[in-house]
């Protein structure tokens, strides 16, 4: 799935068929995306998968082995990182130590030589838009990671860039004000419509603050979506069971009629909408989500119900986690609200309904 998808209009980025390896590794593997104005696009994986390598390609600080970067059509490979009217923000915070918070923001303007009456209205709107009026004066050592991330953000968006590329910017927070951040950062870039291209390896991040998203294995796009359709549809067996929660089953197909595939799970059999490839008959796998599983008593209320066996439960506070074995032996993960009482080891019933239920391509 290395295709760019189609957008409505010219896309602000164009990523073409960039191909980038150290020694054997490869980082980025005929990558290919079209990223639209005022997009925020992440780029989802784990390490090593290319995340990293394909910001740096765009802002400049790394050059593809090949293909091609185009902002607004306009080829930009022999263009320096300065001049490419791109910001960007690292995972360390990166202020200037030296600097108070107002000199750290308008430290690109100054660079760009902008009078100071203007910078310091700059200066004012950006510290105003990032939560931090009236800190101006503050050395920046004093603040908080959240405060000097948001004094990062601040400096990144004064030039006005067109693309801020963010390079897992909160991942050295606590939970607590990360969480806090991701909402800010998702209000500042639709305040401002700057398009923003963000890098992490967490799934809840991703799903939380993205338009679209990429999931990357080993520098290639394994799927590109919406976070609705990552999660609710993966394409593959690895985007499946990518996000927590996702049960890849090996089923048996019985054959197709018409735009359905019939499947069977032990005794029970059902059909599963094909989507884009057409099984043979024989073992196939299909995916479900933990939390579209029922267990126990709520099970006896779904159209398709399977005899499995409770192994084990574990306790996520707002939730439990509670591990079946299917027929056949495979394993599956059902998860429920915390308040449904404990249910003993042995035998059980699960339900689902079949429109939840995914064919997987691969």
């Amino acid at each position: 799935m290395n295709q760019a998808p189609q957008t409505e209009t010219a896309p602000l980025l164009e990523i073409i068929g960039i191909h980038k390896a150290y020694g054997t590794k490869v980082v980025a593997d005929n990558l290919s995306l079209q990223i639209g104005q005022g997009e925020f696009f992440t780029f989802l994986g784990a390490s090593g998968s290319g995340k990293s390598t394909t910001l740096r390609i765009v802002a400049g600080l790394e050059t593809a082995d090949r293909g091609s970067v185009r902002i607004n059509g306009k080829d930009i490979g022999d263009v320096p990182p300065w001049r490419r009217n791109v910001g960007m923000m690292f995972q360390q915070y990166a202020v200037f130590p030296h600097m108070n918070v107002e000199q750290n923001v308008e430290y690109g303007l100054r660079i760009r030589k902008m009078p100071a009456p203007e910078r310091k209205a700059r200066v004012e709107e950006l510290l105003q838009l990032v939560g931090l009026r009236g800190m101006g004066d503050r050395k920046v050592t004093t603040l908080s990671g959240g405060e000097q991330q948001r004094v990062a953000l601040a400096r990144a968006l004064a030039p006005r860039p067109l693309i801020l590329l963010l390079d897992e910017p909160l991942s050295a927070l606590d939970e607590k004000i990360r969480r806090e951040m991701q909402g800010e950062l998702k209000r500042i870039q639709r305040s401002t419509g700057t398009t923003f291209l963000y890098v992490t390896h967490d799934q809840e991040e991703a799903l939380t603050m993205s338009d679209r998203i990429v999931v990357l294995k080993e520098g290639k796009a394994a799927q590109i979506g919406t976070p609705e359709e990552i999660y609710l549809t993966p394409a593959s067996r690895f985007v499946a069971t990518f996000f927590r929660g996702g049960n890849v089953l090996e089923v048996q197909c019985l054959g197709t009629e018409g735009d359905e595939a019939v499947v069977k799970l032990g005794d029970l059999t059902w059909k599963v909408s094909l989507r884009g490839h057409r099984p043979a008959p024989g073992p196939c796998l299909v995916a479900i989500r933990a939390e579209s599983i029922s267990i126990g008593e709520a099970a006896y209320s779904c159209p398709l119900r399977l005899k499995a066996e409770l192994v084990s439960r574990m306790f996520r506070g707002a939730n439990a986690d509670w591990q079946v074995k299917l027929p056949g032996g495979g394993m599956a993960v059902v998860t429920t609200q915390r308040h449904i009482e404990h249910l003993p080891e042995g035998p059980i019933e699960i339900g689902f309904r079949p429109q939840d239920v995914i064919l997987l391509g691969e």
